[in-house]
């Protein structure tokens, strides 16, 4: 069998046995999406990945769970969507930022805009909000009186800050790519702004499994996700193999995965694995524990199963 056709088995299969009803995979392929890809892996896109896409593209809309046991069939869209988060996650080293006049006035816009929020009838102290190309938390103002705190609702061109914080981003992040910026912002104009940026690489107590064949990363730019379970993890291919590891052998990575296993050494290989247990040992399938749980079970990495 092909793998587009191993694939559509194990669909069928879940189809057909798994706990919850499941989507079936998408023929609306969109090959033409393959350059963007290989721009943001920079290098060619494994044929296996290829022989995939070219036939299905993601699942067909519905309310069901995951056509792969539950896990979802990535379209190629979606793909996209998480390799640009992965590269976002790429943190410069050894620069030094200065800031430039550009950057010195969007950073003031970004203040005005705050101080234009504040309501004119309250007297206040200090205004805090956190503010990230992506997200905007509080803001947060603080009252003379009491220190009591209270929640400023946004305008309807609240818009204008996430834009400031993008602007700002994009000149900034090959030097510093920082996560999110903290202000502090006095009745007076004034204000105090930290850059925070966050190496999860760092921060994370990461395994590889087996030992030195995945590299220690919460996110990688050269892993190249074909499955998740719709929770920030995923199967994937792996392109930037450590010492041990194999180039485009299947792991397991993601928000919640501490252990990054290896599950087999190509995309082929995995689908013949789940193959293989579909066909003698189907009921292991089909327990309550999450997938990448026994399919980490299954190769001997650690694991977190139900009792």
């Amino acid at each position: 069998m092909t793998i587009p056709e191993k694939l559509e088995k194990i669909s069928d299969w879940t189809f057909n046995n798994y706990i919850l009803d499941s989507e079936k995979v998408s023929k609306n392929v969109e090959t033409d999406l393959f350059g963007t890809i290989g721009n943001l892996l920079e290098e060619d896109i494994p044929k296996e990945f290829i022989e995939l896409y070219s036939q299905f593209n993601g699942e067909e809309e519905g309310d069901g769970t995951g056509s792969l046991l539950g896990l979802q069939f990535m379209d190629l869209k979606s793909v996209i969507s998480d390799l640009e988060f992965s590269r976002r996650m790429i943190k410069p080293k050894g620069k030094k930022l200065e800031e430039s006049e550009t950057t010195r006035n969007i950073i003031s816009k970004i203040v005005n805009y705050f101080l234009f929020v504040v309501p004119k009838d309250k007297n206040w102290k200090r205004l805090e909000l956190e503010c990230s190309p992506i997200s905007l938390g509080g803001p947060y103002l603080y009252l003379e009186k009491n220190e009591e705190r209270i929640i400023l609702k946004f305008l309807e061109d609240s818009d204008i800050a996430f834009e400031l914080c993008k602007e700002l981003h994009q000149l900034e992040k090959d030097i510093i790519n920082w996560d999110k910026l903290e202000f502090v912002i006095y009745p007076s104009g004034q204000f105090d702004m930290k850059r925070i940026e966050t190496n999860w690489d760092e921060i994370m107590d990461f395994e590889s499994f087996p030992n030195k064949s995945v590299r220690l990363k919460y996110f990688h730019y050269k892993w190249l996700p074909i499955f998740t379970d719709g929770s920030g993890n995923f199967i994937g291919m792996d392109l930037d193999p450590d010492e041990n590891g194999k180039k485009g052998q299947i792991i397991i990575y993601g928000r919640d995965e501490r252990v990054l296993a290896v599950i087999s050494e190509n995309l082929d290989a995995f689908l013949e694995f789940i193959l293989h247990y579909i066909d003698t040992n189907p009921d292991i399938l089909l327990t309550e524990n999450h997938i990448h749980e026994i399919f980490k079970h299954l190769v001997g990495a650690p694991h977190e199963l139900l009792e």
